[in-house]
């Protein structure tokens, strides 16, 4: 009679190889697709906070902006003089080419915008920017030249390719 031996075939623990390889990498695989959902997330909401940060102090300074100012503004760029301290400048300007945000501040309104004392990148990787203002007749405007503040102003952004484009308006009070 022939002797059974216990034990397993070599086909047998191969098979059984490749069926735990395979479940692993199953595994491995969920895990690195939900650790790289989990940052693109974060970079998300760390994008948006960063958003929600900026256009509260635009908004802020925007509502402060002295009325006998000087104001000026295109497609890309504002500037304005605010009340906040005692008659400082500002400046939102937007580089199309690197895709940043940049805030000027003049700590004394020398009534020149192209001289600061300090400019700062406030945001960077934006995909779109653009400033319109608010005249009198209820008008949207490209660009603002004239002596007296624009009603609002309106500021259209994109944070990125797969977000859509978002608006922020800043209502301005002007007295009659």
């Amino acid at each position: 009679m022939s002797e059974r031996k216990n034990g397993f075939t070599l086909v047998e623990i191969l098979i059984s190889s490749v069926i735990l390889v395979s479940v692993i990498g199953l595994v491995f695989a969920t895990l690195v697709t939900t650790f790289n959902s989990w940052r693109r997330a974060e970079e998300a909401s760390i994008k948006q906070q960063q958003v929600r940060f900026l256009f509260f102090r635009m908004n802020r300074e925007l509502s402060s902006a002295v009325r006998n100012g000087k104001f000026a503004g295109d497609g890309s760029a504002f500037h304005f003089i605010t009340a906040l301290m005692p008659m400082a400048e500002i400046g939102y300007e937007y580089n199309g080419a690197d895709k940043t945000l940049t805030r000027s501040f003049e700590k004394t309104a020398d009534l020149n915008f192209d001289t600061f004392d300090r400019k700062d990148q406030v945001m960077s990787g934006l995909q779109a920017w653009r400033v319109s203002f608010l005249d009198s007749g209820g008008q949207w405007q490209e660009q603002w030249l004239k002596d007296e503040l624009p009603r609002a102003v309106k500021i259209a952004f994109k944070i990125d390719e797969k977000t859509p484009e978002q608006e922020n308006i800043v209502h301005i009070a002007v007295a009659e």
